[in-house]
Formats: structure tokens, C-alpha cells, sequence
């Protein structure tokens, strides 16, 4: 889930760092006077929390001026990068300055997201749990309980709501953000510079590369301002004084049980191998196909290849006995083990639906952008009619917002290239599916040229037409929403 955190470790380059990831409403400051004898004021942490922002492509970022500069690494804005670049000038390999506010560019479908405060929703959350009701009904009444604080925060502060599970599902926190949806290109460096090594030198460290960009923040056409931001320090990080890094970082997987590691490493991980290998196959042939190309591509090939780099490390770290043995050792001193024998129980039955869940659900977004936004369209008409409680929660009204900038973007979209990732998308289902599944047979009679040859998804207009008039999707008789229909 989403989550900010403080991160601590001590001396620039030490071996023995002594590391602690912690919530900003959680700090261990008894800890942090005992061992370093610092204690961190709630007016530092309050600043340190409002200069730290969530950027809507995924990663973190923050305000290094009082002018409403954000710097994040380039790796996390090159998507925006990408999609002002063109044929004549692409923005990736040249690289780019603003010399002024004038020439800085706005960037479609970039926002960043300011944390305002957190609270504890544990209680409200588990409020109406008992015994006596199933694991589907308590998730129910999780779901409910959620999606009425959602509400309710969206009505009473005007500001993004979002609630966070943490630790498993063992606390609840309300985030509420203040959200900035216009952002311009300041600077950004050579795609030689910014990813030297390429991706032999990707996940590696240290990393010789300069992985930074800048953007600006506007707020009514005009620089935000921001008193809060982290100045520039000219002397850097000092031997054996405490560094703190505040940001937005991926989730951890630590609390996961033997059972889940089997898992991954037996049904998992081997078909996401299998399907992220592919993909990446496709990409890199229609990227040899012609230098254009090779840009239009660049974007998926680069997320592509960064994941597929990432699920072979899993799937060579879990061929370690020893990582399984320590987990199982670990599991040893709990006391009840009726939850792990029910754990492993539903694990099993996982085994024998998740490969369509993963092939059908999960993986869908990777089918193709055009498709990913038809598929949103066609629930949002289902999933409208419904009470709030009910919906799925990236249907909810607090989010649909954020949907409306992916529908309605106007980042561009590539025909040649949606048909090769969907042309590739149902190959590998009829590969993977078994032979009596009854989506092969819409499989087999489906012709991908057909569907983005006729669709008009393309259009930006004739997307927000739909988005504005959901009752418009039911009839719709376009060619890519009927496919996603059928």
C-alpha cells in the first residue's frame, strides 16, 4: 500500500548502517534520543511531511524551493518526459532546460500529491468485526467501514482521502492529500546520463548515473509557493551524524508466511516470468522495426525490462532453502496455529483459479493502454449503479478523479503499437489457458486490426463523452468496448 516514511541511516558509504524505516506518526523518538541523542521535533517532522510528495507515476519527490521546484529521479518522471517528446525532437535522448518560466513545460496526466495529516482509523475500520461472521462478510464490513470514512473525509476537507492498510491489515490510517494537477517540465538530462549502465546496471549499487529531473508545481497559473522545502546542503552528508530520508517507497513483503512463499515461488512467480518475457519479446521486435518506433516503444520497454529484471531476482532469491527454512523457523514460536493451517488451506485452493485471475484481471492493464481505458469505462457504468459501500475501491467517488486523468489524458497513444500489446496479450492467453476455457473461443474469432481500426477510443472527446454519460455504455456499439463487454 501507500505509505510515507521516514528512513534513517547513519554515514554516507557505512557497512554497518544502522537502518529503521518508521511512519511519520510513529516515530521512535525514545529510541532516537537513547541511540543518537537527537529528538525530532514535531515542527521539523511537519515541515520535513509537507515537503515530501507522492508523484501520481509512482515514486517520490520533493519541493526544493520556495518557488514550487520538485526534484524526483528521472527514472520516476521519464513517462512524462517521454510523452512531450516527438519524432523531431525527443526530449529522452536530448535532454531538456528551461532558461525560463515561460519555456517550462506543462506536462498531461502528472500530479503530485501532498501529505496534509494522518489518522488513526483502526478502530472505525474493525468496528462491526465478530466471530461469528465469515471471511467474506468481514470483508465486507471492512470494505463499508472504509468507503464511508472515504466519504466522509472527501466531504468535510476538500482533499484527496485515502485509507492505507499497514502490517498486514493489522492498523488502519485515513491520509488526506492536497493534490497539484499542473506540472511543467524545468529540466531533464541525457537518457545516456540520467541511465548509465542501461538496465545490466539497473537495481545495482552503487549506480554511476544522474537520475534526476526537475518540474514546477502551479497553483492558479502561477509557481506555487512552498515554505516548506528541503534546502540544499553545500557540505552534504557528514561521517556519523544521523541522515533521515523522507518519501513515498515501495511495500515490503517481510510479513508474509512460508505459505505465501511457496506460493510465489510455485504458481506466482513462473507464470509472470513467462508472460513479462514474453511481452518484452514484442516490444523489442517492433523496436527494431524502425527507429520511430524505437521511441514510441522506449516507455514500455524500459518498464518492462525494470520488472522483468525484478521478478527474475525473486525468482532466484527464492530458490534459497535457507529463506524458506528461516521463515518456517520463525513460525515455530507462534502460539496459535490454527491461522496458519487456514492460511495454507486457502493458498492451496488459490492454486487452481489464480492463473485466470492473473491472466484475465491482473495482467489486464498490460493488454494495451486503449484497452486498460475501455475496461475502466465499461466497470465504471456497472460499478456507478451501485451504493458506495459496494463498489470497487478504485471506483469509489473519491477516486474518480484520478480516473478521469488516465481516461482523458492526452499523452499520446500509439495504434501500431496498442495492436502489437494486444496482439501479444491474447496469444499468450491462448498459451496459457486451458483448452476448454470459454474465453478462447472469443479469442480465436477476435482480429486486433479490426477492433483499433474501427474503435474511436482514440479520441480524447469521444473518451470523455462516455466518462461524462456512463448510461451511453450499455448501448455502445464501439469495437474495443464491445470486445472488453464480451
Amino acid at each position: 500500500m501507500l505509505k510515507y516514511f521516514l528512513l534513517l541511516s547513519l554515514g554516507l558509504f557505512s557497512l554497518l548502517a544502522d537502518e529503521g524505516m518508521w511512519l511519520f506518526n510513529a516515530i521512535p523518538q525514545q529510541y532516537l534520543q537513547t541511540t543518537y541523542g537527537i529528538t525530532l521535533d514535531k515542527g521539523w517532522l511537519d515541515r520535513l511531511q509537507r515537503a515530501c510528495l507522492r508523484v501520481s507515476l509512482g515514486g517520490s519527490a520533493s519541493f526544493v524551493s520556495s518557488q514550487g521546484l520538485l526534484l524526483t529521479n528521472h527514472h520516476v518522471g521519464s513517462k512524462a518526459i517521454y510523452h512531450l517528446s516527438s519524432e523531431s525532437n525527443n526530449l529522452m535522448e536530448n535532454g531538456f532546460l528551461a532558461h525560463s518560466l515561460e519555456e517550462e513545460l506543462p506536462c498531461p496526466n502528472l500530479y503530485v500529491d501532498k501529505l496534509i495529516s494522518i489518522q488513526d482509523v483502526t478502530d472505525k475500520v474493525i468496528e462491526g468485526l465478530s466471530d461469528k461472521l465469515s471471511s467474506q462478510e468481514k470483508e465486507a464490513v471492512k470494505k463499508a467501514a472504509i468507503a464511508t470514512l472515504i466519504q466522509e473525509a472527501k466531504n468535510t476537507t476538500y482533499l484527496q482521502p485515502q485509507v492505507v492498510s499497514l502490517y498486514q491489515g493489522a492498523r488502519y490510517h485515513l491520509y488526506l492529500y492536497k493534490r497539484y494537477s499542473d506540472i511543467r517540465l524545468v529540466m531533464a538530462p541525457e537518457k545516456s546520463i540520467a541511465f548509465f549502465g542501461g538496465n545490466e546496471d539497473n537495481f545495482e549499487f552503487p549506480r554511476y548515473d544522474l537520475d534526476i529531473c526537475f518540474f514546477r508545481v502551479y497553483d492558479d497559473g502561477k509557481p506555487l509557493s512552498t515554505p516548506d522545502y528541503l534546502p540544499w546542503s553545500p557540505q552534504g552528508p557528514q561521517e556519523n551524524i544521523p541522515l533521515f530520508v523522507a518519501g513515498h517507497p515501495g511495500k515490503t513483503d517481510r510479513m508474509l508466511t512460508a505459505a505465501h512463499l511457496r506460493f510465489f515461488k510455485e504458481v506466482d512467480l513462473p507464470l509472470a516470468y513467462r508472460l513479462l518475457e514474453d511481452r518484452l519479446r514484442d516490444c523489442e521486435a517492433f523496436s527494431l522495426q524502425h527507429p520511430e518506433n524505437q521511441r514510441i516503444a522506449a516507455q514500455d520497454l524500459f518498464s518492462i525490462a525494470n520488472t522483468f529484471k525484478v521478478i527474475k531476482a525473486l525468482t532466484r532469491g527464492l530458490q534459497e532453502e535457507s529463506l524458506l527454512q528461516n521463515k518456517l523457523q520463525e513460525e515455530l514460536s507462534f502460539q496459535e496455529s490454527k491461522a496458519r493451517t487456514r492460511l495454507e488451506a486457502a493458498l492451496k485452493e488459490a492454486k487452481d483459479y489464480f492463473r485466470e485471475y492473473l491472466l484475465l484481471e491482473k495482467s489486464s492493464p498490460t493488454f494495451s493502454k486503449l484497452f486498460t481505458i475501455a475496461k475502466h469505462l465499461v466497470r465504471l457504468a456497472e460499478e456507478g449503479a451501485k451504493p458506495e459501500t459496494e463498489k470497487l475501491p478504485e471506483y469509489l467517488e473519491s477516486e474518480l478523479a484520478t480516473l478521469r486523468e488516465l481516461i482523458v489524458s492526452e499523452e499520446p497513444i500509439y495504434k501500431e503499437l496498442e495492436k502489437v500489446h494486444l496482439r501479444g496479450a491474447l496469444r499468450r492467453l491462448c498459451q496459457e489457458l486451458p483448452s476448454y476455457h470459454p474465453a478462447l473461443k472469443l479469442l480465436s474469432e477476435t482480429s486486433v486490426d479490426a477492433i483499433f481500426d474501427t474503435t474511436t477510443l482514440f479520441s480524447k472527446d469521444k473518451r470523455a463523452y462516455l466518462l461524462d454519460h456512463p448510461e451511453a455504455i450499455t448501448s455502445c456499439q464501439d469495437s474495443l468496448i464491445a470486445f472488453v463487454k464480451a
